[in-house]
C-alpha cells in the first residue's frame, strides 16, 4: 500500500530517527562544544507549562531541533562564523499549536493549501480524519491525501477513517466502503497515525460485528 515508500516521512517516525541520530551533536551543542546552526535572540519566550513569560531569551538550535534556551547575555558561546543569527526583535516565542481533531477536506482546501494557513496562524500540527474524502472517493483518494498530506512541512498524523460509509447501508446511500480488512490493512501499511473518529454510535450501541471488528483492532 505504501507503494512509493512514504513510510519513512511519517512523523513522529521521521523526527524520532533524526533526533536519536543526532542527538550526540544536541549535547555537543547544549555544553557550549559545538557552534549552532542558528540563533534566535531577544525573544520573549511563552513558557506554557510554568505560566510565565521569560524575557530576553535566546533560542539556540542544531538540524532543526532546540539544543537550549538561554539568556540572551550568554549566548555569545554558541555563536560561530557559520551561525545564522536573528534578532526577533522582542518578539514572542510559543511553542505551536496542536489541533488534534480537524477535518481539512471540509475547508475546501487540499493538504498542501491547508498546510500554508495553518502554520501562519501559529498551527505546526493536526490531528485529522478524512472521512468525507473517503466516503465521497473510496480507497484510492483517501491514500491520495494522504501521502500529500505527509510530504507537508506541517506536521499532519492522518486518521484511518472508521466509518465509511458514515452509518449502517441501509440508513445510508453509501459512496464507497472500508471494511473491517480495509481498515486493518490501512493501519499496517505505516502511513497512518490512528483509527479516526466513530461517529456511528447506533452501531456500537447495537453490537454490529463490522463495527466492533474496527474498533478491536486497536487492541494493543
Amino acid at each position: 500500500m505504501d507503494k512509493h515508500g512514504l513510510k519513512g516521512l511519517v512523523f513522529p517516525r521521521w523526527a524520532i530517527g533524526k533526533f536519536l541520530e543526532t542527538l550526540p551533536q544536541l549535547i555537543e551543542v547544549a555544553g557550549g562544544l559545538r557552534k549552532a546552526d542558528l540563533v534566535v535572540r531577544n525573544v520573549n519566550l511563552v513558557d506554557v507549562a510554568g505560566g510565565r513569560v521569560v524575557e530576553n531569551v535566546s533560542i539556540v538550535a542544531y538540524s532543526g531541533f532546540i539544543a537550549a534556551l538561554v539568556s540572551a547575555s550568554d549566548d555569545e558561546v554558541y555563536i560561530g562564523p557559520s551561525t545564522m543569527v536573528i534578532n526577533g526583535g522582542g518578539s514572542y516565542a510559543a511553542p505551536g499549536f496542536i489541533d488534534a481533531h480537524v477535518h481539512v477536506e471540509t475547508s475546501f482546501l487540499r493538504p498542501s493549501e491547508f498546510s500554508k494557513l495553518a502554520l501562519m496562524h501559529g498551527t505546526t500540527m493536526i490531528v485529522t480524519d478524512p472521512h468525507d474524502i473517503a466516503n465521497a472517493g473510496g480507497l484510492k483518494h483517501l491514500l491520495a491525501f494522504t501521502e500529500e498530506a505527509i510530504r507537508q512541512p506541517l506536521k499532519v498524523l492522518v486518521q484511518v477513517p472508521s466509518c465509511v460509509p458514515p452509518t449502517r447501508s441501509e440508513v445510508d446511500n453509501p459512496g464507497y466502503t472500508l471494511s473491517v480488512k480495509d481498515v486493518e490493512e490501512l493501519l499496517d501499511s505505516g502511513l497512518f497515525h490512528s483509527l479516526g473518529e466513530f461517529m456511528d454510535y447506533a452501531s456500537v450501541v447495537n453490537r454490529d460485528s463490522e463495527t466492533l471488528g474496527k474498533i478491536n483492532l486497536l487492541k494493543p
